[in-house]
């Protein structure tokens, strides 16, 4: 019975959380004991993506931080579908606020980089 519960756990929606704060507890105990120069130099470590003829070379920490941006937004834009087509945003009046946050969002994109353009493409 707490075997069937524990199984349920780590199928269901909620266990996708674990390893985000496993990770972050795991870098809070390595950046705050004797590990930190260790920790802060492999973050540093230089990486290379070659897609055909653009390499991306970036640090490690910019490389995995842009990677998970990427899959955030991705699976953010696949649960808007989600709801806007099978659930709780199908009429206009419920999917207004959402729409409020989706244009602040693009506006505060556009904000970030209008003040920030000339550091981006370094």
């Amino acid at each position: 019975m707490c075997f069937r519960n524990f199984w349920d756990f780590f199928i269901g929606e909620a266990s996708g959380g674990i390893f985000p704060i496993a990770a972050a507890l795991v870098a809070f105990i390595f950046e705050n004991v004797f590990l930190s120069s260790f920790y802060n130099s492999f973050l540093q470590i230089d990486t290379r993506l070659n897609f055909g003829r653009s390499p991306i070379q970036k640090p490690l920490i910019l490389l995995v931080n842009d990677s998970l941006i990427a899959v955030f937004f991705f699976l953010l834009g696949f649960r808007l579908k989600r709801e806007i087509f099978k659930a709780k945003l199908r009429s206009l009046a419920q999917a207004t606020l959402l729409k409020i946050f989706i244009i602040g969002g693009i506006l505060a994109s556009v904000f970030f980089y209008i003040l920030n353009h000339n550091y981006i493409f370094c």
